[in-house]
Parts: structure tokens; C-alpha cells; sequence
């Protein structure tokens, strides 16, 4: 006896979708790397950095400092924009979903500690925003935890 199941393929919109998943928090001696979890939809199949025509940023992050009772857009001396490579081949055209893993540069205790949190969107080659997700607080600096208490 066999069985068979044809499954549809979801239909979603060609503006890509995200959903925060998870931060994680790695200390490498006096410095924070971050590793953004996203879930992703798309229905094109269109994410991530065409190599050979565009060398945009299409990971966009917006991070904000908490100052005086609220957070406050933040700057640091290397922008934490960036790429991420193609997310299925780029001969593929259908709808995709998944998890985005993007790690961020190291963030340095001494000069940058703090409370702070993440908005983040990505762009696919169509130029298409995804939804804005915002990340839970984080505390850069570990050994000022009792200064910058979640």
C-alpha cells in the first residue's frame, strides 16, 4: 500500500516578512557579539545579497541606548548594517521561510556599556521592506549588570 500527499505551497506576499526569534550574547574579552535569530516568509524567494549585481546593505539595524528613563537612538563608530547571503538559489522562484542567523560586530565594553534594544528590517533584491521587529534589552558589559539592570 502506498499514500501520497501533495502539500500546496503557502502563499505569501512578495514584501518579506520577519519575526524576532533570538538574541544570542557571546562575551569575547572586553567585547559583545550578538547573533540576531529572525523567522522569515517571502513569496518570490528573493532574499539575500545578489552577489553580482548589488553589494547593499539589506539587513538594517536601528540600536537604542536607554538614557534618562527611555531609549534613545544610538551610534556607533561602525554601522551594524549589513548583508546576508542568498537564502535559497537564486534560480528559485517561490515562496521561502526559515530562520535568518545574522551576527553583528563586537561591541566594546569600555567605551559602549548600557542597556539597549534592536530594531531590525531586511530588503530583498526587489527592493521590498520587510515589517520592523524590535529585540528584547540587552545589557552590553557584562560586569556593569548592577548598573544596567533589565
Amino acid at each position: 500500500m502506498a499514500f501520497y500527499s501533495c502539500s500546496k505551497s503557502p502563499n505569501y506576499p512578495n514584501e518579506p516578512f520577519i519575526r524576532f526569534e533570538k538574541l544570542e550574547q557571546f562575551t569575547l574579552g572586553s567585547s559583545d557579539s550578538l547573533v540576531i535569530h529572525l523567522y522569515f516568509e517571502d513569496g518570490d524567494g528573493d532574499l539575500g545579497e545578489d552577489r553580482e549585481t548589488n553589494a547593499e546593505p539589506n539587513f538594517f539595524v536601528d540600536l537604542y541606548r536607554f538614557q534618562n528613563g527611555e531609549f534613545v537612538l544610538y551610534e556607533l563608530e561602525l554601522p551594524l548594517n549589513g548583508t546576508f547571503p542568498p537564502m535559497v538559489d537564486k534560480s528559485y522562484r517561490g515562496p521561502i521561510d526559515g530562520i535568518l542567523k545574522k551576527g553583528l560586530p563586537l561591541i566594546p565594553h569600555s567605551r559602549h556599556p548600557g542597556r539597549y534594544r534592536m530594531d531590525i528590517r531586511i530588503r530583498d533584491r526587489a527592493m521590498n521592506y520587510s515589517n520592523t521587529v524590535t529585540s528584547p534589552e540587552f545589557v552590553i558589559g557584562q560586569e556593569n549588570n548592577d548598573d544596567f539592570p533589565l
